[in-house]
């Protein structure tokens, strides 16, 4: 990189040695993001939400870190695979290729956000067409959740 910010298209890299911080609401639609150092999302008041957009994200040698466990990332912290179909697919080194929309890590990634209590057994059993569910009141479910009832042979 020149030190300028990168635009529509670049392959970015985070060089070793680099500790980059990402406090940007949106960043451009990246060809690729390689990361041999540090890229962290640092969140702030103005910037409660950070998206990322690429085709892909190699961790190579470096690190990748939303929040911490003493300061978890309290926003969303999205990263959108763009690829498509028609995209260059990722050679991974020699002959293993990776695909066009991954995200590959051969290092480190750590992702700590808001803790939830999302796990519970139903209190009561549910059939077929049964329009509510009873759970544990302890639950940190929110407006927008998937649910996932597992099948079971009793």
């Amino acid at each position: 990189m020149s030190g300028s910010i990168p635009v529509d298209g670049d392959d970015v890299e985070i060089m070793s040695g680099w500790n980059m911080l990402l406090d940007i609401p949106e960043t451009p639609k990246l060809n690729s993001l390689s990361i041999n150092g540090r890229l962290a999302f640092i969140q702030r008041e103005e910037t409660p939400s950070i998206h990322v957009f690429t085709n892909n994200i190699f961790v190579r040698a470096g690190e990748l870190l939303i929040g911490t466990a003493e300061e978890p990332f309290l926003g969303n912290a999205i990263i959108t695979l763009t690829g498509d179909t028609e995209s260059d697919t990722v050679n991974l080194g020699g002959t293993v290729e990776g695909g066009n929309k991954i995200l590959a890590i051969t290092n480190h990634v750590a992702i700590y956000g808001k803790p939830r209590t999302t796990m519970s057994r139903l209190l009561v059993s549910v059939y077929r067409d049964t329009d509510q569910i009873i759970v544990d009141p302890e639950v940190d479910w929110e407006a927008g959740d998937q649910i996932y009832l597992a099948p079971t042979n009793m």
